[in-house]
């Protein structure tokens, strides 16, 4: 009976020690911005870079609310645009530009084409 108590002290002591320790995950902010917002600001972003030669960026195709984890997580919209040679052809797969926004801060983080 002795035995049964100090396994059951030990295994509580170490559970009340790795509750303890654990720290806790970082939590992202809120989304500040719609995503006709975000649509907006990327529109915008991507007419000073002149992209709208290569794309249709009267109308974003997609809008997407993605979270980024790391040491600084945070929501991020992605925002794609179509490209003007494939977008006749519907059966084919486009190349899109994508444009991520941040949700909180209204910013350009980053853009690429798929």
């Amino acid at each position: 009976m002795i035995r049964m108590k100090q396994i059951f002290f030990m295994v509580l002591l170490t559970v009340l020690v790795g509750c303890v320790t654990t720290q806790k995950a970082a939590r992202p902010n809120s989304p500040k911005i719609s995503s006709k917002e975000a649509a907006r600001i990327a529109q915008e972003f991507a007419n000073r870079e002149n992209l709208q030669d290569e794309f249709v960026i009267a109308k974003p195709a997609k809008i997407k609310k993605e979270l980024t984890l790391g040491s600084n997580p945070h929501w991020i919209w992605q925002v794609y645009f179509p490209s003007k040679e494939r977008s006749r052809l519907k059966f084919y797969k486009n190349t899109f530009l994508m444009i991520e926004v941040n949700a909180s801060h209204g910013t350009v983080e980053n853009w690429s084409r798929r």
